[in-house]
């Protein structure tokens, strides 16, 4: 004989800290929002693609770091490092490692997080006859040796490259062992690799 299910109260006590939490949460959403829309308009002109990821962004979470960083554009701050700006709101610079991702995914521009530092610098390896012009007018030749050379690109210091072999050819590839490859059995081509899509700055 199955009995039928009693109805069940919640202590008044529990229930009634649930409900002052949940009123906590919605009147600090509705704070993290109006205050995301006070930064959106002052940021409007200089920084448009943070305004508007202000505006369309819905998760609190997502949004209170896109505060974050958009408050930081509007008072001019930078930071040393992506790290140093997790530290600089979080207090834990593991808090969120992935943040400039996020913040990408929202729509932020990669030179408006390159102008809060935490835009990671795109990688480029080259291999084969190469020059690599440094801004200090330093010429690597990188055809000494078997590439492909790893070379950061940094926005403060982008080297110029110049191809110096008799062949018109310049190979560029997505798989590095197929990039070794070539460096070990073709040296005289040029040979660049990269992860998927060249970033524009390898462009």
């Amino acid at each position: 004989m199955v009995s039928r299910a009693r109805r069940v109260f919640p202590h008044s006590e529990p229930a009634a800290a649930e409900q002052k939490r949940g009123s906590r949460r919605r009147d600090d959403t509705t704070t993290l929002r109006a205050r995301s829309e006070q930064i959106a308009s002052e940021i409007a002109d200089d920084w448009p693609d943070a305004s508007r990821a202000l505006r369309s962004t819905e998760h609190p979470d997502r949004l209170l770091w896109a505060l974050r960083a958009a408050t930081d554009l509007a008072e001019g701050r930078t930071h040393d490092s992506l790290r140093a700006f997790v530290q600089s709101h979080a207090n834990d610079t593991k808090a969120r490692d992935d943040v400039h991702h996020l913040l990408a995914t929202m729509g932020f521009d990669h030179e408006t997080l390159i102008a809060l530092g935490v835009a990671r610098n795109p990688y480029i390896w080259l291999g084969g006859p190469i020059l690599l012009h440094t801004t200090d007018g330093s010429v690597l030749d990188l055809s000494a040796f078997p590439g492909p050379y790893d070379i950061r690109l940094s926005p403060h210091m982008l080297p110029r490259v110049t191809v110096t072999g008799p062949c018109d050819v310049l190979l560029v590839a997505e798989n590095r062992q197929a990039a070794e490859t070539v460096c070990d059995t073709r040296a005289d081509l040029p040979a660049v690799w990269c992860h998927g899509q060249l970033p524009d700055a390898v462009v």
